[in-house]
């Protein structure tokens, strides 16, 4: 899906999207191996709910993560890591929550078992992505797919930001709404 994605950014508006994609390939080859996992996983099945052309989900995904990393950049590694795969994550596993594929003879595929769409689907059927709750949340999601898509490297380098730097500087995946004080 990685490669695809480079493709469907083949113009000249998308210009500093592959720029930051390449360098996240040099900076942070972990990194954009969880990207690539993480569309394998999903595939082009799993489609951002209410998009028109149907979005597929890693792409969103993607774009937001690059982003994240684009604005990071200022930052020292691990921060710049942590900032694209727990966007990246993020995005899908909130994207998840939303929907649900379910093929012609009623089953719905389960991120939980850890197969990916395609392996879940692997006679190749035809497939339904609608809108539909995920019975896990968001949390749960972004940890399997954590799991799934990146190395102990790349996991022990995030954890590593999470506690060497302030709090401000590696963004949580799921920030805590603020509460006030009366």
């Amino acid at each position: 899906m990685l490669k695809e994605f480079r493709k469907a950014t083949s113009s000249d508006a998308s210009k500093g999207v592959r720029e930051i994609l390449d360098l996240v390939k040099m900076d942070w080859p972990g990194a954009a191996k969880a990207m690539d996992r993480l569309g394998k996983f999903l595939g082009g099945t799993v489609t951002v709910p209410g998009t028109e052309g149907e979005k597929p989900l890693a792409f969103a995904a993607y774009e937001k993560a690059l982003t994240a990393y684009q604005e990071a950049l200022g930052q020292d590694d691990p921060v710049r890591l942590a900032a694209l795969v727990e966007t990246l994550l993020a995005e899908a596993a909130e994207g998840l929550t939303k929907v649900e594929v379910v093929d012609a003879m009623g089953r719905v595929w389960n991120p939980t078992e850890g197969k990916s769409v395609s392996e879940w689907n692997k006679d190749g059927s035809k497939v339904e992505v609608r809108e539909g709750t995920q019975p896990m949340s968001k949390e749960d999601l972004y940890d399997i797919l954590m799991t799934v898509t990146t190395d102990g490297t790349t996991r022990q380098t995030i954890a590593e930001a999470k506690t060497c730097y302030p709090d401000e500087t590696v963004p949580a995946p799921f920030p805590k709404a603020p509460t006030s004080l009366h």
